[in-house]
């Protein structure tokens, strides 16, 4: 039998295939350290358990209540992570990133009739001894690109660079009005290399193709603008007709 990872189990990232393979045949000499339970999930020891199924060993399980009184008392939180931060090297931001995602998440108490209250973002830094900065910034990586969070926790990528790159995403209204304003520019060298008295209809199938996004509007005025000559006669045609 095997049981599922609590919450707190998961703020660490999983080891590497190397190094996991190498716990894999460690364990096969033996089980060193018992899986801690907690609310019928794995506190501590989601790898162990793995590797006894891979390795073939018995796991050796005990609840989270029969651990001394004083790490009791401390939560299974900071038994959980006071645990980990020893046993693995996690640079800046992979601590901030598990920061932020104990931040606003309830404190499990062992204790019958305990209040379980929220852990604010500065009782999170404090925790990881990182920053309230950078947990902060981690929080917003989670929210606005979930898909950088395992690059991060892999230790590819600092959470400040995958929130840089994402810079031009989230610029891109800014970016669209000044598109905007170069076309309209653009579309004025047409209107006034094919006669001022056709600006407004220049503009006017400058915008249609804008809305069509159906060509580049360089290259488009560019044309245009080749054939000054022609649209100019077409233009004068166009407003004797009126």
């Amino acid at each position: 039998m095997s049981y599922e990872p609590h919450p707190f189990a998961l703020l660490f990232p999983a080891m590497d295939a190397d190094a996991f393979s190498y716990f894999v045949a460690s364990v096969r000499e033996g089980l060193q350290n018992p899986i801690v339970l907690y609310q019928g999930k794995v506190l501590d020891g989601v790898q162990r358990q793995k590797a006894c199924s891979l390795a073939g060993v018995e796991p050796h399980y005990i609840q989270f209540l029969e651990l001394p009184e004083a790490i009791r008392k401390r939560g299974p939180l900071t038994y959980v992570v006071a645990q980990n931060l020893h046993r693995r090297h996690m640079d800046a931001s992979q601590k901030a990133l598990a920061a932020a995602k104990i931040a606003n998440m309830p404190q499990g108490r062992p204790q019958k009739g305990a209040d379980l209250h929220l852990i604010s973002v500065s009782q999170a830094a404090h925790t990881f001894n990182v920053s309230s900065r950078s947990v902060k910034a981690a929080t917003k990586l989670i929210r606005v690109a979930p898909e950088k969070v395992a690059a991060v926790e892999k230790g590819e990528i600092s959470v400040t660079k995958a929130l840089r790159q994402l810079k031009p995403t989230r610029n891109k209204p800014m970016q669209q009005q000044k598109q905007r304003r170069q076309h309209m520019s653009l579309s004025k060298d047409v209107a006034t290399a094919t006669g001022k008295t056709c600006e407004s209809q220049v503009i006017g199938v400058i915008h249609m193709i804008e809305r069509l996004d159906r060509e580049p509007f360089k290259g488009f005025c560019e044309r245009m603008i080749g054939h000054s000559t022609a649209m100019s006669e077409r233009c004068e045609k166009l407003k004797g007709g009126n």
